[in-house]
C-alpha cells in the first residue's frame, strides 16, 4: 500500500521499542520519524504511547502539539503545549509553539505573554525576540484601526 515503516528505516528505535517497551523515548523517536514522513495520525498515536509510559514527559506533550497544530487542531495543540510547560516551565519551544498557536486563533495578547515568558527564560533567543517584534507589530495595526 505503499507505506514504509519509519521505525523499521530507523533500525534503532524499533529495536529499542521493542526492547524495552516500557520506556517512553523510543517512541517519541518514531513519533518523530512518522512526523518527518507525514504520518501524523501514526505519529499521534506514538506519542500518545510515550505520554501514557511517562506522564511527565515534556517532550512528548510538545512534540504532540506540533503535529496536532500541522493538523490545524489548534484547540488540542495548546492544551498539549500547556502542559508541556506544566511540566518543563523552562520549555523555551513550547513557549514559542504556543504563541503560534494562540496568535493563529487571534489571541494576540496571550501570544505576546507567551514569547515573553520565553525571553524571560532565554533573553538572547532570536525567534522569540522576532516573534514577540511581529506580534507585537500586528496588535498595534488591530489597535491603529
Amino acid at each position: 500500500d505503499g507505506y514504509e515503516n519509519p521505525a523499521i528505516e530507523e533500525g534503532d528505535s524499533r529495536v529499542w521499542v521493542e526492547l524495552d517497551p516500557n520506556n517512553a523515548d523510543p517512541y517519541i523517536v518514531v513519533g518523530i520519524t512518522l512526523t518527518q514522513q507525514g504520518f501524523l495520525e501514526e505519529a499521534i498515536s506514538s506519542y500518545q504511547r510515550a505520554i501514557q509510559l511517562d506522564p511527565n514527559n515534556a517532550l512528548a506533550y510538545y512534540n504532540l502539539g506540533v503535529v496536532l497544530g500541522d493538523q490545524g487542531k489548534l484547540e488540542e495543540a495548546i492544551a498539549a503545549y500547556q502542559k508541556a510547560i506544566q511540566i518543563d516551565p523552562s520549555f523555551i519551544a513550547a513557549y514559542i509553539n504556543l504563541g503560534v498557536a494562540l496568535g493563529e486563533q487571534g489571541k494576540i495578547e496571550e501570544a505576546i505573554a507567551n514569547y515573553q515568558r520565553a525571553i524571560q527564560i532565554d533573553p538572547n533567543f532570536i525567534p522569540a525576540q522576532n516573534n514577540l517584534r511581529e506580534t507585537q507589530r500586528l496588535l498595534q495595526l488591530q489597535r491603529d484601526r
